[in-house]
């Protein structure tokens, strides 16, 4: 899933285009609606989610059910999320950097 964004689209493609998936589009504001309907449809599979710096961490706290991650500043880029969900509210997430 990317955001309709040039930038987010190209950061999925390479995966989309090894995996033989096509990407599909969401609305960054979504936000709820959006994490339910990844939950219920994916459930025990793993899906790839390329957001931005003040989308991405509002996910992720509704995920654990906590408000643990603040807003990316716009500059970084090099944040990889690897989230593990039991269900909405009780999920472990691993914080990986690319360099």
């Amino acid at each position: 899933y990317a955001t309709p964004f040039k930038r987010t689209v190209n950061t999925a493609q390479p995966l989309a285009k090894l995996s033989k998936l096509p990407i599909q589009r969401y609305e960054a504001s979504s936000g709820v609606l959006f994490l339910d309907s990844l939950l219920r449809n994916y459930e025990g599979r793993t899906v790839l989610v390329v957001g931005h710096s003040n989308t991405i961490p509002s996910l992720l706290n509704l995920l654990v059910g906590a408000n643990e991650y603040e807003q990316l500043n716009d500059t970084d880029y090099d944040n990889i999320f690897v989230v593990a969900v039991a269900r909405r509210g009780a999920a472990s997430v691993t914080r990986l950097t690319f360099k």
